[in-house]
């Protein structure tokens, strides 16, 4: 079953959760320290609740489920500064698991960040993303995530959405990593699945080594990457065998790499999120 999302799949899910911007926020209900529900209006749609799980996924759901009758302190906090206010702006950051909201109040604007790596934050900073309060207060050797410090996200060297081929060139044949698709996965961040999706892509072995490959195999592999990142959207629901009783993943269109694999298309990758994930978490 899966529980948590790529850096990929989230690009891929965020064009979906576009129709959010200019929706107004209704409610915020936090559950525990691993949860968080944005309630939303939009005029010609309805209602729509947005959840969060810390260090794993976000996704509309079709039901809140069970929220305390008693808000956390955190939660009250980002209800008196976001509560009626609209978005209006909803993006990745680099190619993190990060997500950034832009809200807009009467009075001023503030940037809510969600952390989907690790074991997840939420943090709210003002228009120039100096942190105004998180949910958890962290401090690294290179990164504060503290009220008044600047907000500062975690980044690789390389952006597979932008990467060039001189960059490219310059990762793989740097690369500590024992082969291709260690190194697609790690540091470019592309997680195991995709990473292998793109050596099939690319038609280039993913036990090569990286710092061994040709110019024409790089070629290739950069040609890869663009495809990779401009799929048209065909959600699959993928199972572990013919009788479909287990869930192995979600994906966002077909891969190469689930071709023998039974599977079912999904209306959108949310509503595949929501039909499998909404239930669990509610059992």
């Amino acid at each position: 079953m899966k529980t948590e999302i790529s850096s990929l799949e989230l690009y891929y899910l965020l064009k979906e959760l576009q129709h959010l911007v200019s929706a107004k926020v209704e409610q915020i209900y936090q559950i525990g320290k691993e949860e968080l529900i944005i309630q939303f209006h939009i005029p010609s749609i309805g209602k729509q609740i947005l959840r969060v799980i810390l260090g794993k996924l976000m996704y509309i759901a079709s039901n809140k489920g069970d929220v305390p009758e008693k808000p956390h302190g955190f939660c009250l906090f980002l209800r008196r500064k976001l509560k009626n206010s609209r978005l209006r702006q909803l993006k990745q950051l680099g190619f993190e698991r990060i997500v950034e909201f832009l809200f807009e109040t009467k009075d001023a604007k503030f940037r809510l960040i969600i952390e989907l790596f690790s074991k997840g934050n939420i943090i709210l900073c003002n228009e120039e993303g100096i942190i105004i309060s998180a949910l958890e207060q962290q401090e690294w050797k290179d990164r504060t995530v503290k009220p008044k410090q600047q907000y500062i996200y975690p980044k690789k060297e390389y952006n597979f959405l932008v990467i060039e081929k001189n960059e490219l060139t310059e990762l793989l044949h740097t690369s500590k990593k024992e082969n291709l698709v260690k190194t697609l996965a790690i540091d470019l961040g592309l997680g195991g699945v995709y990473a292998e999706e793109l050596c099939m892509i690319a038609k280039i072995d993913k036990n090569l080594k990286s710092n061994q490959l040709s110019d024409t195999e790089i070629d290739s592999i950069h040609s890869a990457i663009q495809t990779l990142s401009s799929k048209e959207m065909s959600p699959q629901i993928i199972y572990t065998s013919q009788e479909k009783k287990s869930i192995k993943d979600l994906t966002p269109f077909k891969l190469e790499f689930n071709k023998d694999l039974p599977s079912d298309p999904a209306h959108t990758f949310n509503a595949a999120f929501d039909s499998i994930l909404t239930k669990k978490i509610e059992a």
